[in-house]
C-alpha cells in the first residue's frame, strides 16, 4: 500500500475512532505502526498517546499493523495470524 493511500486510510479510521483526524496525527500514527513489533505493542503506544481503549481502537491497531510493509515479509497480514 502506498504511503499516501495508507495515510488517507489512517486519517479516515482516526476520524472514526477519535472523532477527528489531522494530517500530522495520521503521520505520527503511521510512524508508530512502522516501529511496532506487534499489534499489542502498537495498541500500547496508541493508548500511551491517549487514544481511548475500545474495541474500535483494537480493530484499528490490528488492521493498521497488518497494512504496514515489513522487511522480508510476505503479503499476508501478520495481525490475522494472532486471531
Amino acid at each position: 500500500m502506498a504511503d499516501r493511500e495508507l495515510k488517507r486510510w489512517v486519517s479516515d479510521r482516526l476520524h472514526s475512532v477519535l472523532g477527528y483526524a489531522e494530517g500530522h496525527l495520521a503521520d505520527y500514527v503511521v510512524s508508530l505502526a512502522k516501529g511496532a513489533k506487534s499489534t499489542a505493542a502498537l495498541l500500547g503506544k496508541l493508548h500511551e498517546a491517549d487514544v481511548p481503549k475500545s474495541e474500535a481502537t483494537s480493530r484499528f491497531a490490528a488492521e493498521l499493523f497488518g497494512r504496514i510493509p515489513r522487511a522480508g515479509g510476505s503479503s499476508s497480514k501478520p495481525a490475522d495470524a494472532s486471531r
